[in-house]
C-alpha cells in the first residue's frame, strides 16, 4: 500500500534526522573546542548522512503533491504515527538548523580571533624589523652574542 511506503519513508527520515542532530551537536562541541582535524572527519561523516537524506527526499517527492486526505491508511493509528514522525522530523530539522547556525557563528568568531592575532603578530614583526633597521642605521649592534 502506498501509505505504508510513506510511513516507512517518514520513519527513515526521522531516524536520519536524529543522527544528523547528534552529528550537529558533536560538530558544535568540536568547533567550540577548536579541534579542526576532528571537525574535518566529522564533516565527512555528516556528508554521508546528508547524501542519505537527499536520496530519501527524492523518494518522498511523489507524495508531496498528494492530498493527505485522499490517502488510504490501514488504520487511523498508522496515519497518526506517520503524522507524528513527520512532525518530529520537522522539529529535529529546526533544531539541526539552530545548531548549524551556532556552529557557523562560532567558526566566524574563531576566524576573527585568529585574524586579529595574526595582525598583531604581523605588527610586532614589522616593529621588530623597523627597530633593527634603525639600529643598523645608527651603527648599534643588537646581536645577542657577545
Amino acid at each position: 500500500m502506498e501509505s505504508e511506503r510513506l510511513a516507512q519513508l517518514a520513519l527513515c527520515k526521522l531516524q536520519i534526522l536524529q543522527l544528523l542532530r547528534r552529528l550537529a551537536a558533536q560538530q558544535l562541541e568540536v568547533i567550540t573546542g577548536g579541534d579542526m582535524s576532528n571537525l574535518l572527519k566529522l564533516l565527512a561523516s555528516k556528508q554521508s548522512v546528508m547524501d542519505q537524506l537527499a536520496k530519501l527526499e527524492q523518494q518522498l517527492d511523489p507524495f508531496r503533491g498528494q492530498d493527505p486526505e485522499t490517502r488510504d491508511w490501514s488504520s487511523t493509528a498508522a496515519r497518526e504515527t506517520c503524522q507524528r514522525n513527520v512532525e518530529a522530523g520537522n522539529e529535529l530539522l529546526s533544531e539541526i538548523m539552530r545548531l548549524e547556525k551556532q556552529g557557523e557563528v562560532e567558526m566566524v568568531r574563531r576566524r576573527d580571533d585568529v585574524s586579529t592575532r595574526l595582525a598583531g603578530m604581523h605588527g610586532a614583526s614589522e616593529a621588530r624589523h623597523a627597530y633593527i633597521a634603525a639600529a643598523a642605521a645608527t651603527g648599534l649592534d643588537l646581536s645577542t652574542e657577545g
